[in-house]
C-alpha cells in the first residue's frame, strides 16, 4: 500500500508538473501565433503597395509613350522620312546612273568627275542639315534612340560623302585600278552598314511607341 501510495502520489505530481509545463507551453504558442498574423499581414500590406506601385509606373510609362508618341507623329517623323529620302534618291539619280553610264559608255570621265563631286558637296550639306535642325525632344529612353538614329544616319551620309570624293578623284586622276575599286567599294560597303545600324534604331523606337507591332 505504502509503495501504491507512493507510486500513486508521484504520477499525481508527474501529472501536475506536466500539466504546468504544457500549459507554459501553449502560453508561448499563442503570442507567436499572434506574431505570426501581424507579420502576415505586414507582409500583405507590402505586397499591395508594391503591386500599386508597380502599376503606378507602369501607368506613367504609358502616359509618358503616348506623350512621346503624339510629339513624334506631328513634329518628328515627317524630317526623319525627309532626310531619308534624300540620302537614298540622290545616290540613286547621281552615283547608280554615273557608274551604269560609264560602263555602258553614256558617261565619260570628265562628266563622271563633275557629277560625283556634286554628289561629294551635296551628302556633306545634307549631313550638316540633319546637325543643325532642331526637333523636339522625347523622354529620356526614346530621346537616346533618336539620337542613336540620327548619330547613325550622318556617319552613313559622311561615308558616302567620302566615296563620292574617292571615285572622283578616281576619274580626275584616271586611274582605274582595281585597288583603287576596291577600296572605294569597302567604303560604300561601311555606309550601308552604318544606315542599317540608323534603322535599327529607328524601328525599335517607332516599336517602343507602338507604331510598329
Amino acid at each position: 500500500m505504502k509503495k501504491f501510495l507512493k507510486f500513486g502520489c508521484g504520477s499525481v505530481i508527474a501529472l501536475i508538473v506536466l500539466g504546468i509545463i504544457i500549459g507554459a507551453l501553449s502560453d508561448s504558442e499563442e503570442p507567436k501565433k499572434e506574431n505570426d498574423k501581424v507579420e502576415t499581414v505586414a507582409n500583405n500590406s507590402d505586397a499591395t503597395k508594391d503591386t500599386k506601385n508597380e502599376t503606378n509606373e507602369k501607368d506613367k510609362e504609358k502616359e509618358t509613350n503616348n506623350k512621346d508618341l503624339e510629339i513624334y507623329k506631328n513634329e518628328i517623323v515627317v524630317h526623319l522620312d525627309a532626310f531619308q529620302d534624300e540620302y537614298d534618291k540622290h545616290w540613286t539619280n547621281n552615283w547608280v546612273t554615273t557608274f551604269e553610264g560609264v560602263g555602258n559608255g553614256t558617261v565619260d570621265r570628265y562628266k563622271a568627275y563633275e557629277t560625283l563631286n556634286s554628289l561629294e558637296k551635296y551628302y556633306t550639306g545634307l549631313g550638316n542639315k540633319i546637325r543643325n535642325t532642331e526637333l523636339p525632344e522625347l523622354s529620356k529612353e526614346n530621346q537616346k534612340l533618336l539620337k542613336n538614329y540620327l548619330s547613325d544616319l550622318q556617319s552613313a551620309i559622311l561615308t558616302r560623302s567620302r566615296a563620292a570624293s574617292e571615285a572622283a578623284d578616281m576619274f580626275d586622276k584616271g586611274e582605274f585600278k582595281p585597288s583603287e575599286m576596291e577600296k572605294i567599294q569597302s567604303t560604300v560597303v561601311y555606309a550601308d552598314q552604318e544606315v542599317v545600324s540608323a534603322l535599327v534604331e529607328r524601328t525599335t523606337l517607332e516599336q517602343k511607341l507602338g507604331l510598329i507591332k
